[in-house]
């Protein structure tokens, strides 16, 4: 079982016919991206969540991304909880300086995006 999600809102952030999550997904936003921990939940306890955040941004997820903990630490991320809201968090530490930032981030979406897993609504 998955223990975490990053929410799927924009459909160029997965691939139905390849049923793929792409590395897009996974790019930070001021160098953290937005996951939830999922462990222990079912489906539509998940769902439910989903549906929360969606709430907050005005649409339902078209689906997400599960992945491991250890998935992201094998990629140089951590994810970092503050429950804002309940069962959220970051995945922290993506290359932050240097030459080819952009590619070297998309370098550790692209390791990531290959472990996760896509489930549709």
């Amino acid at each position: 079982m998955a223990e975490r999600a990053r929410f799927l809102f924009q459909s160029n952030h997965f691939s139905k016919a390849n049923e793929i999550v792409r590395p897009s997904a996974f790019l930070p936003r001021n160098g953290e991206t937005s996951v939830f921990d999922i462990v222990d939940l079912e489906d539509a306890d998940i769902r439910s969540v989903g549906d929360d955040v969606g709430v907050a941004r005005g649409k339902p997820p078209k689906g997400r991304g599960e992945f491991q903990y250890d998935d992201a630490e094998s990629v140089g991320l951590a994810f970092e909880r503050d429950d804002i809201p309940p069962r959220h968090g970051n995945l922290v530490g993506w290359p932050d300086d240097g030459s080819e930032l952009k590619a070297r981030q998309k370098a550790v979406a692209v390791a990531l995006s290959a472990r996760a897993v896509l489930v549709l609504r």
